[in-house]
Parts: structure tokens; C-alpha cells; sequence
């Protein structure tokens, strides 16, 4: 497992329980897609959102946990969604 795997499955960690996504954020909001690795990915912007009104603080780190920001795990969500859904992702090794 590479660095950039171990790190994407520790942020996924962070929110892979379904019953704990947050699809709200302060002034907007998402509804459940019914599939988990897209709804990972709302339940991301969503977190980020409501922690910051501003998406210029997304990308600091610390902002979530372990020395990664709310870009990482938003990021993370859709690598692992790319993962599941079989996509390969641009610029990856296979």
C-alpha cells in the first residue's frame, strides 16, 4: 500500500459510517444519493462548509484531523469513489 492508499483510507475513515455523513452545511445543503461513495463526497463539502464560510480555509491544514484539510478529505472521497467505481484515476500508476 502506497503512502498516498494509507492516507486516503485514514481521511475515509473519518467519515465512512453512513449514519454520520453530514449533508448539511450552513447555507446549503445535499440529499442523500442513496450511494455511499458519492454521498462520501457530499458529506466532505458539506463538513467543509460548515466549518468555514470560506473555501480559502479549506485547504489548511490541521482543519480536520492529523495534519490534513477539508481539500484532502474531499479529495480522498473522490479518489475512493474512483476506486469503487472502477475509474481510473488520470495520472495514477495502475
Amino acid at each position: 500500500m502506497t503512502k498516498q492508499e494509507r492516507d486516503n483510507t485514514n481521511l475515509i475513515a473519518e467519515v465512512s459510517n453512513p449514519d454520520l455523513f453530514r449533508l448539511d452545511a450552513y447555507y446549503y445543503g445535499f440529499l442523500s444519493t442513496g450511494v455511499i461513495e458519492i454521498d462520501r463526497i457530499l458529506s466532505a463539502v458539506a463538513r467543509a462548509g460548515k466549518s468555514f464560510h470560506h473555501t480559502e480555509y479549506w485547504s489548511d491544514d490541521d482543519a480536520v484531523t492529523l495534519g490534513y484539510s477539508y481539500s484532502d478529505l474531499i479529495q480522498a472521497a473522490a479518489n475512493e469513489a474512483a476506486k469503487a467505481l472502477g475509474v481510473r484515476q488520470v495520472g495514477k500508476d495502475d
